[in-house]
């Protein structure tokens, strides 16, 4: 236990002399960047459609495209994903009332949980068992 302790404190003295701008051993993995002007563009939309369609703002977009800010988190990976399969992403994003990329009624494949092996998973959300909930119910 005494290793695992030495270790965090280790990293955390790394990430400190890091932040702090002291040279450190920290291994620093910056993101890759993300040109959102060339991913709008290969969707073929304008500004306006562009984030009308992914629920972004166009004031947002703009800054993004000028480089004033760069977008984090969920919106780092809709980008990569939009980059990467735009129509997929259409077509997930279309609600019922669009008719562009919107599946026909009926014709829709049906979810399916069932795994490689073809069974359904068992029901595995997290259940609170007290001792009060257990009175006079058979352990098992």
């Amino acid at each position: 236990m005494g290793s695992a302790f030495e270790s965090i404190k280790q990293g955390l003295m790394e990430a400190i002399a890091h932040a702090s701008g002291q040279l450190s051993t920290a291994v620093v993995h910056p993101p890759q960047p993300i040109n959102v002007k060339a991913i709008r563009k290969h969707v073929g939309m304008t500004q306006t459609e562009f984030a009308a369609a992914f629920g972004i703002s166009v004031s947002t977009l703009r800054h993004w495209e000028r480089g004033d800010r760069i977008p984090r988190g969920p919106a780092r990976v809709l980008l990569r994903v939009v980059a990467k399969a735009p129509r997929a992403v259409l077509n997930a994003l279309a609600t019922p009332g669009d008719s562009e990329g919107a599946p026909t009624p009926g014709t829709e494949e049906p979810l399916s949980l069932k795994g490689s092996d073809g069974v359904e998973p068992r029901d595995r959300s997290p259940r609170l068992t007290t001792a009060s909930s257990r009175r006079g119910k058979p352990r098992g």
